[in-house]
């Protein structure tokens, strides 16, 4: 349920879980002056946040090293609590830095990152009713300021805002389409089961095709009406995914997601049948617009 919540718990674990991934040559420091200061928001939300603005710090700080700095300050009037985040990497040109916050914009090589660690921030940050805004200097590094009103640490307030808990199953209408979405990258499954809840779809999701492949061979699991993969996945590939389900659910329909397919990998899915590729990057219009266009094909039994 969300609740009023303090803002510093997260700070407590975010250096361990960041260091498991980063390198050494990166310090990570946290100041918290605001130890009571509460906003409404869910857990789930705050690690969001937290996480996604501590790994796109470090990412950029790859691989020179650097310092990123956690602060959370208290303002004058104890009305707002500030988040600032600042890490010393190269910057973001002042030119693209209007474009930072747009789902799937990167300026890293491929396998760098996604792309949507900035924008699922300022959705988050949005949908808490804050600010954010970004101060970045070439050569020097760059400074996340957000910003978010108080609330009392009694208050607790059921459906005030959205609730982002991952499950493996979202409780939705039972009459609701029913997607499945299978991706290895956390940030990518967020996304996609945001826009989706939105638009009021059953989401089921996996973070690797093994287990989803389980699922849609278990004739006593809720029955699917459309499977969106990623095709570079480790273990098994969106098209080796798909064609193992052909032999169970031939007629299924599969939007398959990715960045790079060969000419080769487009005739295999031309193959299988009634599976549609998606190019990435892609835009929630395009995933919807994808769906509908499936929805609209009645296929033969």
């Amino acid at each position: 349920m969300p609740a009023a919540r303090p803002l510093h718990p997260p700070f407590v674990k975010l250096p361990r879980m960041l260091r498991s991934t980063m390198p050494a040559n990166i310090a990570i420091t946290t100041t918290i002056n605001a130890s009571d200061a509460c906003i409404l928001a869910s857990a789930d939300m705050l690690h969001q946040i937290t996480m996604n603005l501590g790994t796109n710090a470090c990412l950029a700080m790859k691989p020179r090293g650097g310092e990123l700095a956690f602060k959370l300050d208290l303002s004058d009037s104890g009305e707002h609590v500030v988040l600032t985040v600042n890490d010393t990497g190269p910057g973001v040109p002042e030119d693209i830095q209007h474009r930072i916050f747009e789902p799937f914009f990167t300026t890293r090589d491929a396998g760098e990152g996604t792309g949507l660690g900035l924008a699922i921030v300022h959705k988050l940050v949005t949908e808490l009713g804050g600010s954010i805004r970004v101060d970045s200097r070439p050569d020097v590094g760059t400074v996340f300021t957000l910003t978010f009103r108080t609330t009392p640490a009694a208050v607790a307030i059921s459906g005030a805002v959205s609730s982002y808990t991952t499950t493996p199953e979202t409780t939705q209408s039972p009459a609701a389409y029913r997607v499945m979405v299978v991706d290895d990258e956390e940030l990518v499954l967020a996304t996609i089961r945001m826009t989706l809840q939105r638009e009021g779809f059953y989401v089921i999701e996996h973070a690797s095709a093994a287990p989803a492949l389980r699922h849609l061979q278990d004739t006593s699991k809720t029955t699917i009406d459309l499977l969106i993969s990623d095709q570079t996945m480790p273990g098994m590939t969106g098209i080796e995914l798909a064609t193992q389900v052909r032999a169970t659910l031939p007629q299924l329909p599969i939007l398959l997601a990715s960045g790079n397919l060969s000419e080769t990998e487009r005739k295999q899915i031309q193959l299988l049948g009634n599976v549609v590729p998606l190019d990435k990057p892609f835009s929630r219009n395009m995933l919807l617009s994808a769906i509908d266009a499936i929805r609209s094909v009645r296929t033969p039994l």
